[in-house]
């Protein structure tokens, strides 16, 4: 059964944890249907962060090199708006996932997927190209796997 994005953002303003992770294939279409999605629903007040952008505009970009999970989402904070918002995406960020090895990746998921309304109060969007550690998550059915989707199952908009 396909899901709604925007049924997801809903019950995830709900929940205590706040994270969505998505995944799906390099090229499949991932950051299109977000594009769309975000044109569509100009009522929500949505914060788009592009971690190539913003890794781009530093000075020195060899501070990537030495980002843990923990780190990575210390420094993505920064980024979000202190004025209130509905949601916030954060997508390209593939290039350090893929830096990390298993474990750190693991580190990741479980961190993502414990971002604590308390931190951030609204839901928090992921978006991931697919990955051996992405799909055993959700097939040993660790980590909280109810905040990871893969980008198939979500309904077409």
């Amino acid at each position: 059964m396909p899901y709604a994005l925007l049924d997801l953002i809903r019950k995830f303003s709900h929940e205590r944890y706040v994270g969505i992770l998505i995944f799906g294939e390099a090229e499949g279409g991932k950051t299109s249907y977000i594009q769309k999605f975000i044109r569509f629903n100009p009522d929500l007040k949505i914060c788009y962060i592009d971690v190539q952008e913003k890794v781009a505009a530093q000075p020195d970009r060899s501070f990537i090199l030495h980002l843990t999970p923990k780190k990575f989402l210390d420094w993505i904070f920064q980024f979000f708006p202190s004025d209130p918002v509905d949601l916030c995406i954060i997508e390209h960020f593939d290039f350090l996932f893929n830096l990390w090895d298993s474990l750190q990746k693991e580190d990741f998921l479980h961190r993502f997927g414990r971002i604590d309304r308390v931190r951030f109060e609204k839901p928090i969007i992921a978006i991931l190209q697919t990955d051996p550690v992405l799909e055993n998550t959700i097939e040993k059915n660790m980590n909280n796997p109810q905040n990871i989707y893969r980008f198939e199952e979500l309904e077409v908009i």
